[in-house]
């Protein structure tokens, strides 16, 4: 046994009327163990009179608390460390709130469990246990308007497909047990009186105001409306670390649809009418705040698939539409997307919950915020990635798609001196390209083929990289280690290898690949500088580039003499 004190364990030295007061906390509670016989330190102590102590407790709870909570009490001794005390073993209780009787439904009669304390409960709390209890929910209650209009929200039906005709009324839960409409019609109406609020900052200590929205209304129309604003402010960033654009949101739309719908589902609107649901989006954030502490579930359980509806009305109706996909499954689904980036979503809990997802884009890039980027460019080249990537600035899918760059330029870097070393060995320079497009497994051509033949094997037709079936396996594959001891015209050392090609950029034949390296390198190039680079003639050269300018993957700057090549976007 841990000898400490927790929200479910309590120790006592000895028996007295106090004990009454962690019973009823733990019986208005989820249970709990109380230890007679240790001290706050965790000393544990012999009772001399062990049967007058049990029975001292059993009167108390028979005689001092109510309603009738014997039946949830268990009492026994027990030997730890070689010493009697005694054990009294606590369930929730069904009639909640349980209280002492010379005090009363009040908070000096009674209590519950903060932590390893026992805590007078609030009167607010006593009064939303107490509805509980005779499964009296906000949503299901009868509201004190009664004069309800549903324009909007019998266009949002429609729009869900589901019927919203007054014979579907009461199964729709918008009619209380009294016959008149419920708080939940109330919600959804034109009149509903409880609001959200978003704003959005450039800063993260919300002092740069950008923009924001009141939303008010029926709360399928606030629904609608936030997370409009909120798809429009979460900004779609576009990085290029290669030649293949990466799209990636400052928030994932799942996780900022799951935030909202948990701020307005889970809101408490018994005590909130004149405290609106607050969204900010900071630099790094965006933040949840709703009125109303947790519901039935402790805080290390926020994340897993425990749920518990505070409102159970409003949250049968959004799932009705589709909305919500399964009880309890948007808060973990959220964690698992930022577990992905490798951040965390956070939450807040006391009399209001906040939930704070960080910004994908610029929680490690402190040089980007909302609206401008005063570092590397995202757009721009190997040296402003190389920077991102050592910041660790990059998202998951950036990075990836950096790391397969990086080997595509360590691939275009290999193959340029094997070939400038085959050049200068006195091979001619068709030989050095092909040997060279060998030794990194690109397809090479057959030495009978004449240059048209090579053009079109090389160019813009050229076979595709396969990632399906398998990948390029060349026949013979030159070891490139044994190039500098190899003297013109003597037998090459080649051994039948299947390489591993490094690109996964399917449909990009050998050339164009190799080609477009080159112009990202340089920053664009002439058509003598291509025909240089690739070992080929004019013609070969041209229909190369012409076929990549066609597919838009080239762009053509300039005329005559002072054109130049460079690679869109």
């Amino acid at each position: 046994m841990q000898l400490q004190e927790t929200e479910r364990i309590e120790f006592k030295r000895s028996v007295n009327e106090r004990i009454c007061k962690t019973i009823i906390a733990f019986a208005n509670g989820t249970g709990g163990e109380i230890y007679v016989g240790i001290d706050d330190f965790g000393n544990v102590l012999d009772l001399e009179d062990i049967d007058g102590d049990m029975l001292k407790i059993s009167n108390y709870v028979h005689d001092l608390i109510c309603p009738e909570l014997l039946q949830f009490v268990h009492i026994e001794p027990i030997e730890l460390e070689g010493k009697r005390i005694i054990a009294v073993n606590v369930e929730s209780g069904d009639e909640k709130p349980y209280y002492l009787a010379n005090k009363g439904l009040i908070p000096a009669g009674v209590f519950t469990r903060l932590g390893p304390a026992t805590v007078p409960m609030s009167r607010r709390d006593i009064r939303r246990m107490i509805r509980e209890t005779d499964g009296d929910f906000f949503d299901s209650r009868h509201a004190k308007v009664q004069d309800l209009t549903f324009t909007y929200a019998e266009s949002f039906f429609k729009l869900k497909g589901v019927d919203f005709s007054p014979e579907r009324f009461k199964a729709l839960g918008l009619y209380a047990d009294d016959g008149y409409f419920s708080n939940l019609a109330l919600l959804i109406s034109d009149q509903n009186p409880y609001n959200l609020k978003c704003a959005t900052f450039n800063d993260d200590a919300c002092t740069e105001f950008l923009n924001s929205l009141d939303c008010d209304g029926s709360i399928l129309k606030q629904f609608n409306d936030a997370f409009s604003f909120l798809q429009s402010a979460s900004n779609l960033r576009s990085y290029f670390p290669s030649h293949t654009r990466v799209d990636v949101r400052d928030y994932p739309l799942y996780a900022v649809r799951e935030g909202l719908l948990n701020s307005i589902i889970h809101r408490d609107y018994d005590e909130s009418l004149y405290t609106p649901t607050l969204i900010k989006m900071s630099r790094t954030a965006l933040s949840f705040t709703s009125y109303g502490d947790l519901y039935h579930v402790r805080e290390k359980e926020i994340f897993s698939n425990v749920s518990s509806a505070r409102n159970p009305r409003l949250l049968a109706l959004f799932h009705r539409f589709n909305e919500v996909e399964a009880y309890g499954s948007g808060l973990p689904r959220i964690q698992e997307l930022y577990e992905y980036e490798k951040l965390k979503a956070t939450v807040e809990v006391g009399n209001f919950f906040t939930l704070r997802l960080p910004n994908i884009n610029t929680t490690h890039n402190p040089y980007l915020s909302r609206t401008r980027n005063d570092g590397p460019g995202l757009r721009g080249g190997h040296e402003a990635f190389d920077k991102l990537n050592a910041m660790g600035a990059l998202p998951t899918d950036v990075k990836a798609e950096y790391d397969r760059e990086c080997e595509r330029r360590a691939e275009a870097l290999r193959f340029q001196r094997i070939r400038e070393a085959g050049e200068a060995r006195g091979m001619s320079a068709r030989d050095a390209f092909q040997h060279a497009l060998a030794a990194i497994g690109m397809p090479t051509m057959d030495e009978t083929e004449d240059d048209a033949q090579w053009a079109d094997m090389m160019g813009p037709g050229a076979p595709e990289l396969r990632e399906k079936g398998g990948r390029w396996i060349p026949q013979t594959i030159v070891d490139d280690t044994a190039i500098a001891d190899e003297a013109p015209g003597t037998k090459r050392n080649v051994r039948e290898t299947p390489v591993h090609n490094t690109t996964e950029d399917t449909g990009r034949s050998a050339i164009e690949h190799l080609l477009i390296t080159f112009a990202s390198d340089k920053k664009g190039f002439s058509r003598e500088e291509a025909q240089e680079a690739l070992g080929a003639g004019r013609d070969t050269t041209l229909k190369v580039i012409n076929g990549l300018v066609k597919e838009g993957k080239l762009e053509k700057v300039g005329r005559a003499r002072a054109t130049r090549y460079r690679v869109v976007g």
